[in-house]
């Protein structure tokens, strides 16, 4: 026994077996994919719903990104977290990091997640939810990934792409598109106008031509504000970049080169007219200024506290001073913040209304419009306030937790951290996961955003843009990262330019979510929490190399230790949360994204149908579509609007009209639908029934001049009640009066001349004898 245990001298030494994949292979896939998912979403404009409805015999216009391809990319976005838990689970020297913000980020999201329950409009909300549950996934992971100066400086590279993409594609739109725009409007306007059903004057006919014609700036968003504020913060870090390499001593050749990619980013800032943009531009400046300062350096340095709270101090005076000037006053000082009062103030009596769980994620537009006053003529979807926005859809807790999240990320990510100086010898692997970054971006944009199915011509003209993209990206990460050494190599060298600079871009990014809607839209909010998680991630030193926390000075800041430094869990606990974020992951993915890439194919087919005339096969794709995503109010509409264009029967259509009111009982345009089928079904009319669609939308929508109008008409023609026609009469007229004189919604004055001569004769005719 003792002989079978003994080893012999010459015996051969254990094999130590390498695993067939390298641990830190899976960080460089999830970095990889990091970068390739916000590059995507940069470059795509992406919406649940269409704002166009699709009518008969019309031709069918590019296919949009919908909800479908957003889920998709959303769950992307889960991924690198993944890899992360898994490296960690095989590697047990690889610590996780995480700091407050990430959990309040989280928390944050989890909260948007559990308010589709209790959301009138819940696919809204549920498409909202989950871009919110994928930018905190990426926040977190994006801080693990980014733990040295060449990672940082990569993403700063893809920055700079990115923003001279932006460029390209702005100058190419006013320079090209707007003019082919304008003759193609002139040429097709009347065929466009019988398509659609409108009639030359008419509100939706001018807005149509004024958005097609006018050159409107938004590049690959919804909004010329939201354009602007991405373009800042890019810009912002080009100029970080730019100053980086002077710092580091490199040749004045490679800042020119810098400042003449970036530059010409200003003239298509210019053209979205955005006044945040501007002012915002003259803080990031200010700021980068002070810091070119070594005394401005110092003082951060040694009372980073006391900076914290004086700037708290100074937004907190700032906000009760703009509140108390709103409230005193009625407005603000000029037209576009008083725009934004009248959001706000409605946004106030929405929280007052709902005060502890708010109105649902992405679901204030459906309340706004009960709420906005008689001079507020747009019907918006948010509130144009990040803050205000977490008031009113999540509640008290939800708009807690907005305020506790911003001031922790700013907290952390101005406390004076200098990374580890670490340099990275992977200059090989790094340089291929930048450029698989760029490619596999660019290709799921391809995929996702172009729609093959229309004329060669333009698929081939939208490929073309994308590979142009893809080689302004690569230039952008090769002017922030490529040094000229002995060889060609990547500068790994320490880049806190870099750092400030995408530091002072959150915050600028942050000051426009407080005038507009940027996080709003899912390409804006990934590439924020990329930058973010970047920002965390290089103010937190690697574990294993950060010394304990110490006193900070201007040569030496101070040194926090993560938290995790001081973790003692075994790979047990991180396999367990691993398996766990993998089970959701699937389960939410069969449970949610393919039910619903299932319906959206269904819509598809349906809108296909009826543009070819077969508005009843149509009718019933659509009717399947919600069958299968029973909480999308929009399916039945659409279903309910195809039947009655194929003349189906009055009941059915009714039917399922009732069905998409009672999944979303904020729709305004479902009950004037109603209304609409009610007026037109021959025979005998129901007036009780005409009236309570009527009288429910406007409930919805009290300042609806259009309906009112419309709701009068019926009241006049059909149903011969002249008193009560002539006071929704008088009710219209009394909220066009409150409009701004320049409001394009506004009553033209020969159309006002002609209601008030029927009131007139009106109210003379119930004062008659009969």
């Amino acid at each position: 026994m003792p002989q079978t245990k003994r080893r012999k001298a010459n015996a051969a030494p254990d094999v130590v077996i390498e695993p067939a994949i390298s641990p830190d292979t899976w960080t460089q896939v999830a970095f990889v994919i990091t970068l390739a998912v916000a590059i995507a979403r940069a470059m795509m404009a992406e919406s649940v719903r269409d704002a166009l409805e699709v009518v008969p015999n019309a031709s069918a216009p590019p296919r949009g990104v919908g909800p479908a391809v957003t889920l998709l990319l959303d769950a992307l976005c889960c991924v690198p977290a993944l890899l992360v838990l898994l490296r960690r689970a095989l590697d047990p020297a690889y610590a996780l990091r995480w700091t407050w913000s990430h959990v309040l980020f989280a928390a944050l999201a989890l909260w948007s997640a559990c308010s589709v329950v209790w959301a009138s409009d819940r696919f809204l909300g549920l498409i909202n939810a989950a871009n919110m549950l994928a930018a905190a996934a990426l926040v977190w992971s994006t801080a693990q990934l980014v733990r040295s100066w060449l990672r940082l400086r990569i993403v700063a590279g893809v920055a700079l792409g990115l923003l001279m993409v932006y460029t390209a594609a702005g100058l190419q739109y006013r320079l090209m598109d707007v003019p082919e725009n304008v003759r193609f409007w002139n040429e097709n306007k009347g065929r466009i106008l019988q398509e659609r059903g409108w009639e030359p004057d008419s509100y939706a006919a001018r807005a149509f031509e004024r958005k097609l014609v006018n050159g409107e700036m938004v590049g690959f968003n919804t909004s010329p504000n939201s354009l602007a504020a991405i373009m800042v913060m890019l810009l912002v870090i080009a100029a970080g970049v730019a100053i980086q390499r002077r710092a580091s001593g490199d040749a004045v050749g490679w800042t020119i080169a810098v400042a003449a990619a970036a530059l010409p980013a200003l003239i298509v800032v210019r053209f979205t007219n955005s006044r945040t943009a501007i002012g915002t531009l003259a803080i990031g400046g200010a700021a980068l200024a002070g810091l070119a300062v070594p005394r401005v350096r110092q003082l951060l340095a040694t009372r980073a506290r006391l900076a914290y709270f004086a700037a708290a101090g100074a937004i907190l005076l700032g906000t009760a001073a703009l509140v108390a000037h709103g409230a005193y006053h009625g407005s603000l000082p000029n037209d576009s913040l008083n725009f934004r009062w009248r959001y706000w103030a409605a946004a106030g009596q929405i929280v007052r209304q709902h005060p502890l769980l708010g109105v649902g994620w992405g679901n204030f537009g459906g309340h706004y419009l009960a709420v906005r006053a008689p001079a507020a003529a747009e019907e918006v979807r948010d509130p144009h306030n990040f803050v205000v926005r977490g008031f009113a859809e999540l509640g008290l807790v939800g708009g807690a937790l907005v305020i506790a999240w911003l001031a922790r990320a700013a907290w952390e990510l101005t406390r004076p951290v200098t990374p580890p100086d670490a340099r990275t010898s992977g200059q090989r692997g790094a340089a291929l996961a930048a450029a698989a970054a760029v490619l596999l971006g660019v290709t799921l944009n391809i995929f996702a955003s172009i729609d093959f199915a229309q004329q060669s011509s333009y698929v081939v003209l939208e490929v073309f843009r994308r590979v142009t993209g893809l080689g302004l990206i690569f230039v952008g990460v090769v002017l922030a990262c490529a040094r000229r050494s002995e060889d060609v190599s990547l500068d790994d060298r320490p880049a806190q330019w870099v750092l400030w600079a995408v530091v002072v871009g959150l915050g600028l990014f942050l000051i426009h979510n407080m005038m507009d809607f940027v996080m709003a839209e899912p390409g804006a909010l990934t590439l924020f929490a990329v930058m973010l998680g970047a920002a965390l991630g290089a103010r937190m030193p690697a574990p294993d190399l950060a010394p304990v926390a110490k006193p900070a000075t201007v040569d030496a800041p101070e040194t926090l230790l993560p938290r995790s430094a001081r973790q003692a869990h075994g790979r047990g606990f991180y396999i367990g949360w691993l398996s766990a974020a993998t089970l959701a992951w699937v389960a939410a993915i069969v449970a949610v994204v393919i039910p619903v890439a299932d319906a959206e194919h269904r819509a598809h087919d349906a809108d296909e149908h009826l543009r070819a005339g077969r508005a009843d096969v149509a009718a019933g794709q659509l009717l399947a579509a919600f069958q299968t995503v029973n909480f999308n109010a929009d399916y039945a509409y659409r279903s309910s609007r195809a039947l009655l264009i194929a003349r189906g029967n009055p009941d059915e259509v009714r039917a399922r009209l009732a069905t998409a009111i009672a999944a979303d009982a904020t729709n305004v345009g479902f009950n004037l639908t109603l209304a609409r089928l009610e007026l037109s079904v021959p025979g005998q009319l129901d007036e009780a029934a005409v009236r309570q669609a009527f009288e429910r939308a406007l409930a919805l929508d009290p300042q609806n001049v259009s309906a009112r109008l419309e709701y009068a008409r019926a009241l006049e023609d059909r149903l011969a009640r002249p008193r009560d026609a002539a006071r929704q009469y008088r009710l219209a007229l009394a909220t066009n009066a409150a409009y701004h004189p320049d409001e394009p919604e506004r009553l033209p004055p020969p159309q006002v001349s002609e209601i008030e001569q029927r009131i007139a004769r009106l109210e003379a005719g119930t004062t008659q004898p009969s």
